[in-house]
Formats: C-alpha cells, sequence, structure tokens
C-alpha cells in the first residue's frame, strides 16, 4: 500500500488533510476577518496533527530527508495555498510567505507542547502572527523609502539633462 514507506503514508496523511480541512471549517468562518480566518484555518489545520504527536517529529525527519524534500515543499505550499484561498484572501504578497515560517515554526513548536488543547501552541501562534505583522510593516517601510529614494535619484539625474 506504501511502496516508500513512511514517506508515502505521510504523503497520504497531509493528502487527507488537505482534503478535510474546508470540512472541518465548514460554517466556522462566517463574519470573520480574513486574519481570523486565516488564525482559525492555521489552528485547525495543526490541530489534525495532534493525535500523532508523539510520533510527528520522527515524521518531520523523513520530510527532511533530501529524497523527500520536493513532497514536503509541495505539501507545505499547497497548506499555506489553501488556507489562504479558505481565508478568501487571493493576493500573492510576502504575506504568503510569512504564513509559511508562522505555519512551520508553530508546527515544529507543538511537537513539545504538552499544555492542554495545546494552548502553549496556540500562544506561539499569536506571536509569530504578531511577529509577521511587524516584519510585513517593516518590509513595506523599506520599499517606500526605497522607492522614495529610486524617484529622487531619478529626478536629479532627470534635472542634469539625462533621460529615462
Amino acid at each position: 500500500m506504501f511502496p516508500k514507506g513512511g514517506a508515502d503514508l505521510i504523503d497520504y496523511y497531509l493528502n487527507d488533510c488537505l482534503n478535510r480541512l474546508p470540512l472541518e471549517l465548514e460554517g466556522r468562518m462566517e463574519g470573520l476577518s480574513v486574519k481570523e480566518k486565516i488564525r482559525l484555518a492555521t489552528l485547525t489545520r495543526l490541530a489534525m496533527n495532534a493525535p500523532y504527536l508523539d510520533r510527528w517529529p520522527e515524521a518531520l525527519a523523513i520530510m527532511g530527508q533530501p529524497s523527500n524534500v520536493a513532497m514536503s515543499l509541495n505539501h507545505l505550499a499547497k497548506i499555506v495555498d489553501e488556507i489562504w484561498h479558505l481565508a478568501g484572501d487571493k493576493s500573492a504578497d510576502v504575506s504568503f510567505t510569512h504564513l509559511v515560517l508562522v505555519y512551520t515554526t508553530t508546527e515544529l513548536y507543538m511537537t513539545t507542547d504538552k499544555t492542554p488543547n495545546y494552548q502553549a501552541t496556540q500562544h506561539f501562534l499569536e506571536r509569530r502572527f504578531e511577529d509577521a505583522a511587524t516584519v510585513g510593516k517593516a518590509a513595506s517601510d523599506v520599499l517606500q523609502i526605497a522607492e522614495f529614494g529610486a524617484k529622487s535619484v531619478l529626478g536629479m539625474l532627470s534635472s542634469k539633462g539625462l533621460r529615462f
């Protein structure tokens, strides 16, 4: 049934979770903001791993093997894309990358969480979202400064008679 052993089992499990995520969220997202939907979808997807957390570090190790990295990255992209889609956000910006980082770090953190109902993981996730928002704002500010600088330089060069 699983010719490649653990990697095929993990592949099957991750595909199954991806298919079940919309069903798990059905009727739970109405009235929420996009950010709230992303948080709920992320927590819901992470909760699917809860029954297997005692073995999840082993699964992560298998997914990190060179022969399985492509499969692992493909699943990570699908998970984040599905969360993004379910939240109703159609943009493809830096926030997508932030969610990849937030999801992976929280998933890893969850493997060590022994608190009831994974409360520590929920707090960890909240802090990562706050960090991502701060980094996103900082990146936006840097881009605005760079754009202003570039326009200023081009303006000065244009005033010297150079054409662009």
